[in-house]
Formats: C-alpha cells, sequence, structure tokens
C-alpha cells in the first residue's frame, strides 16, 4: 500500500523491517482505542482487495516532435529532469511516440519541467486527477471505482489496477 501511494506508512519505513522478518503494529490516530493492525508476513497469501486513492494528480505526456519512437534517451531525458526537481512519478506509460507520467500536484515544479523539456517534446497535461489503485483486485470490482469518472489513464497487471480518472 505504502509503494502505491498510501500516506499513513512510508515504503523505507516498511522494508528493514520486512527484511527482518519483524511486524509492525499500526493503530489509528482518530481512534486510539481501536484494536489496530498487525502487517507480518502471512503463509498463506492474504488476497483482500486494497484500494489507494491518490488526489491532486497530474497526467503529463511527452510526445517526441521528430516523427522519431520513444527511445531509452527519450525516457532518459524526462526522468533526468523529474530527478532535479525532485518529482515522484506515481504511474508511467510508455507508447512508441510517448511517455505518460502521473505526478503529485506541484504547480510550481510542472512549470519548471514543461520549460525544461518544451524544445524537445510536445507537452500536454490534465489537472484535478486521481489517481486510484487496487490491489488484489477482481474484474467485478473495477467499474462500479470508474461510475460517475473519466478515465484518462488505465493499467492492470495480474495483481494491480491503477486508473487515472476525473469527475464527469
Amino acid at each position: 500500500m505504502t509503494y502505491f501511494g498510501a500516506s499513513v506508512i512510508h515504503p523505507k519505513t516498511i522494508k528493514p523491517l520486512a527484511n527482518a522478518s519483524i511486524p509492525l503494529f499500526v493503530k489509528s490516530f482518530l481512534d486510539p482505542e481501536a484494536t489496530g493492525t498487525i502487517i507480518h508476513e502471512l503463509a498463506v497469501p492474504h488476497q483482500v482487495p486494497t484500494i489507494v486513492l491518490k488526489k491532486d494528480q497530474v497526467l503529463v505526456s511527452f510526445k517526441v516532435t521528430d516523427f522519431t519512437f520513444i527511445e531509452e534517451k527519450h525516457i532518459h531525458r524526462v526522468y533526468e529532469q523529474l530527478q532535479k526537481l525532485k518529482l515522484r512519478v506515481n504511474m508511467l506509460q510508455l507508447s512508441a511516440i510517448s511517455i505518460s507520467i502521473v505526478i503529485d500536484t506541484q504547480l510550481f515544479k510542472l512549470d519548471e519541467l514543461i520549460a525544461m523539456l518544451r524544445d524537445e517534446f510536445e507537452i500536454r497535461y490534465n489537472e484535478g486527477l486521481e489517481l486510484l489503485t487496487i490491489l488484489h483486485q477482481r474484474v467485478e470490482e473495477i467499474p462500479p471505482m470508474l461510475e460517475g469518472y473519466e478515465a484518462l489513464l488505465e493499467q492492470a497487471s495480474r495483481n494491480t489496477f491503477q486508473a487515472v480518472r476525473r469527475k464527469i
């Protein structure tokens, strides 16, 4: 969950505990008397669907302007600028002619990113979006999560479904 953006616990906190097989006990700040949750390794995989919703997202697409295809050098160039600005990519999608990334809204940094790369790419972006991530999804759970939204970008793997969405 932390890897996909749940802001309760930072991923760098979890990894050392997981490596050493140390369980983590988490309690609610809102209801400290509640029982809490223990995070630990299970012998049997626990396949409960988990939903992470990140608001205030921006979808930025970089399209090559010289009628060539996206190559490693293009990806490197975009990531080089993201690193300079300390912008974390929450989702990435590559096509033959474009790179699309989803980042947290940081208006002045977005302006800088565009200024740094506008000579090399045609850049388009959409603001005010949400990034929906469902871990261990079941196919029937996805349509209700997109009801009333326009999906601008979707990705699915065996264990994870992600959609960049905005209210219709």
